[in-house]
């Protein structure tokens, strides 16, 4: 019986031990950021403003020593029916906005007319390449209701 208890007892402090050197992590977001080879940061923004026009903006800091170009892609859409998304048509290829910058700060923006109220979203990608040939890939989407 007193061998059982010392037992027991160890197997506690070992236990005890073992929970005490436990090192809790806690992040400051909600989010998980990822690490980047070639952006240090970026922002999207998308609104619609009155006459019925869709404003598009893409901002990013891209690392200097290993920075070669941006690809920015854009596609707005629609919602119709409450349910679906269909393309906004834009006159451009693909009916989507695509913008080249080989600026290691890039600041893009552009306008396009849209048909009217409703609830619209900007479907962004931004492809920072380095000099290594690794690129960084960013994706967002933003919807704006305009009425």
């Amino acid at each position: 019986m007193k061998k059982r208890f010392k037992s027991i007892g160890l197997l506690l402090m070992v236990f005890m031990l073992l929970v005490s050197n436990f090192s809790f992590v806690y992040a400051t977001d909600d989010e998980i950021t990822p690490y980047w080879n070639n952006v240090n940061m970026h922002e999207f923004s998308f609104q619609v403003l009155s006459p019925g026009e869709a404003h598009i903006s893409i901002y990013y800091v891209a690392k200097s020593g290993v920075f070669v170009q941006a690809k920015s892609t854009v596609k707005i859409q629609k919602k119709i029916l409450g349910l679906f998304w269909t393309t906004v048509d834009i006159g451009t290829t693909n009916n989507e906005w695509v913008e080249y910058c080989t600026d290691v700060e890039g600041d893009l923006y552009n306008y396009y007319p849209v048909d009217g109220t409703g609830t619209y979203r900007a479907v962004f990608k931004l492809e920072i390449t380095g000099i290594d040939g690794s690129v960084d890939v960013l994706e967002d989407t933003i919807e704006y209701k305009y009425s």
